[in-house]
């Protein structure tokens, strides 16, 4: 009875430490969300200043997803404050998370998922932008949200009703704006996937299946004649100061941000920190390393699609958010890790010893990755006077 009891333990470790994660992410993203800064940012201006109405969410449906959440906090919490203001960014940052590890477990399993999920929750740019009113935390929900479809189609499922509601999601999806090119990149890659889908629709579910594939087009496409710059925000897009070395020294610039060093905005970051401590850049390093020895796989090909693109668009559109590349730097750091770890438990196939070493020294090197990052927002950050100068704006709370 107690060796049972032992292996039962030993079998369902995996849901301890997924408790563990999601109580760290609650109280990451939670703590203090009113009272870490003085006041509101200059850039969350915008957001407090908008008249969100059932009528301004239809004829404006760009950012359709984050407006909705903060259209039903406004009508719930009538009392205006900083906590309201934030509330959507931190429910966005919440599913963020959540369909992250739902994306890296239907990838490549749990262990990967929990190896990857705690560098994820503790990232800087995560934390921030789930902690600030403005529409970063969007684009990373929207990544991570298509990471999860790609690795739910592969799966195959018998059931219609998971590919309708795949479809609906996708629709929705791409009032984000940018997403559009994920999008397409996802359905190219994995049409045989859709085709599937398509084919496993019965003649019940069939019609439900179209309606809901299309239902939100007619809102775009009202939004799209209005004018030829709702276009190019659509598609995130900027047509200003076109010049080809220009845009190549931003996308040097881009690439830097998203591997290197933060984007100097104090509002967003902490001056020219680097956006990945030593840990996490020797992981995306290896995981990166991974995929170009797989590179035949059309998983590598489709997360380096990805990767590029977002790159793409963060160098010809300086609008754009840094969240656009990172959720897929985190899969590569999740692969860095899962793949350092299958490379030592392959050295030491048989020492049990050995093998629990290492296994021991991953977990320290996250333990200490996640404490690194935490430390980087909520002291180095927080307490920076740059930083603090940029939240002037007093709200009563």
């Amino acid at each position: 009875m107690k060796n049972k009891h032992n292996l039962n333990f030993y079998k369902n470790y995996q849901y301890y430490v997924l408790l563990i994660f999601i109580l760290l992410s609650i109280f990451v993203l939670s703590f203090r969300l009113n009272s870490v800064m003085p006041g509101l940012s200059n850039i969350e201006l915008g957001t407090l200043r908008q008249n969100l109405t059932f009528n301004y969410l239809i004829h404006n449906p760009l950012n359709l997803i984050i407006n909705l959440i903060r259209f039903m906090v406004i009508h719930i919490l009538h009392t205006q404050s900083i906590f309201r203001l934030r509330l959507a960014n931190l429910i966005l940052g919440y599913l963020s998370i959540m369909v992250f590890f739902l994306a890296l477990k239907f990838w490549y399993g749990n262990k990967t998922a929990l190896l990857g999920i705690g560098m994820f929750i503790s990232s800087p740019w995560v934390i921030n932008v789930s902690r600030i009113a403005t529409n970063d935390v969007q684009s990373l929900f929207g990544i991570s949200l298509l990471l999860l479809i790609s690795g739910l189609l592969r799966k195959k499922f018998k059931s219609p009703i998971i590919y309708i509601v795949i479809n609906f999601i996708l629709s929705i999806l791409i009032f984000i704006p940018g997403l559009i090119w994920f999008v397409l990149v996802l359905i190219i890659f994995q049409r045989k996937d859709f085709h599937f889908g398509l084919k496993s629709q019965n003649k019940f579910s069939l019609p439900f299946y179209i309606i809901l594939s299309i239902l939100s087009l007619p809102l775009l496409v009202i939004y799209l004649i209005k004018s030829s710059q709702n276009i190019l925000n659509f598609l995130g897009l900027s047509l200003k100061h076109i010049n080809i070395i220009s845009k190549l020294k931003d996308l040097g610039l881009a690439i830097d941000h998203s591997f290197l060093f933060g984007p100097n905005n104090p509002s967003l970051w902490l001056g020219r920190y680097p956006i990945l401590n030593i840990f996490g850049l020797v992981c995306v390093i290896i995981g990166i390393y991974f995929y170009i020895l797989h590179f035949k796989n059309n998983n590598s090909k489709l997360l380096f699609s990805i990767l590029i693109i977002g790159l793409v668009l963060l160098a010809l559109n300086k609008s754009n958010s840094l969240s656009l590349s990172l959720p897929t730097i985190y899969f590569f750091i999740a692969t860095g890790i899962s793949y350092l770890l299958q490379i030592w438990l392959k050295l030491f196939p048989i020492n049990p010893l050995a093998r629990s070493i290492g296994i021991i020294l991953i977990i320290i090197l996250i333990s200490l990755s996640v404490l690194l990052n935490t430390r980087q927002y909520f002291v180095a950050f927080a307490n920076n006077p740059r930083s603090r100068s940029s939240f002037e704006i007093r709200l009563k709370d």
